[in-house]
């Protein structure tokens, strides 16, 4: 039996994306990263935890919608955003929605890693989309944002 490879499988070749996947990764990430919101005054980072379907993206919105009145953007870093953005994905769902987000995570995993070091470098405040499972991870970049001068926030939404 065959097996698919995954967009990551497909396109990264020795440790890198192709020419034209990393093309397709900047216009990804510029798609994010517009003029607005690159107020680096006081960075805030604002880590978002828990499951599938627990209200992250809701409280995103809420969050976005606040700091907003305040006349400060916020930069939301999510995969599953990001996928929706992977040409791929939007094929499979439509053929195969049970494997769609399966065959793309990792490159959509990618892609946001590169976004969430770019808004670091630039200071820039975000809101970070994942699951908080992996500790070392979590812990890591949170050392890494107080280091660069963030505010760091985390929540972790849950479903009783």
């Amino acid at each position: 039996m065959d097996t698919i490879k995954t967009t990551q499988g497909q396109y990264k070749i020795n440790g890198e994306y192709t020419m034209n996947r990393q093309i397709l990764h900047q216009k990804i990430i510029s798609y994010f990263m517009s003029e607005d919101n690159l107020n680096n005054n006081d960075p805030e980072a604002i880590l978002l935890g828990g499951g599938t379907a627990s209200g992250k993206s809701k409280l995103a919105k809420l969050l976005i919608s606040g700091y907003a009145e305040d006349e400060i953007n916020l930069i939301r870093i999510d995969p599953d955003e990001i996928k929706n953005l992977i040409p791929e994905f939007r094929s499979l769902q439509a053929l195969n929605p049970e494997i769609a987000a399966d065959f793309v995570h990792d490159e959509s995993s990618d892609i946001a890693n590169d976004l969430l070091s770019l808004c670091i470098h630039k200071k820039v405040s975000f809101i970070y989309d994942g699951t908080m499972k992996n500790f070392p991870k979590y812990q890591k970049l949170i050392y890494r944002l107080i280091n660069e001068g963030y505010t760091v926030t985390a929540a972790v939404v849950d479903v009783p």
